[in-house]
């Protein structure tokens, strides 16, 4: 499925993202490998920092589950 996550809009993605069917940490390593994979014959992305990216993303999930925590 990991490769079928880089190619659904991103409205399916939040659907599986609330549905916990895949999270977004998922999509995230998906996308990173298929750039990885595709990138050195395109060059079309310059500067990538892809544990930066992971960092960012697993302290936005982090904010994001105590804000709903603590909303209920």
């Amino acid at each position: 499925m990991h490769d079928e996550l880089n190619f659904l809009p991103v409205s399916q993605m939040i659907a599986l993202i609330r549905q916990r069917k895949v999270s977004a940490e998922e999509i995230m390593r998906a996308h990173l490998a298929r750039i990885d994979a595709v990138n050195p014959h395109l060059n079309a992305i310059v500067q990538s920092d892809p544990a930066q990216a992971l960092a960012k993303l697993l302290d936005a999930a982090t904010m994001g589950r105590a804000v709903t925590w603590v909303g209920r």
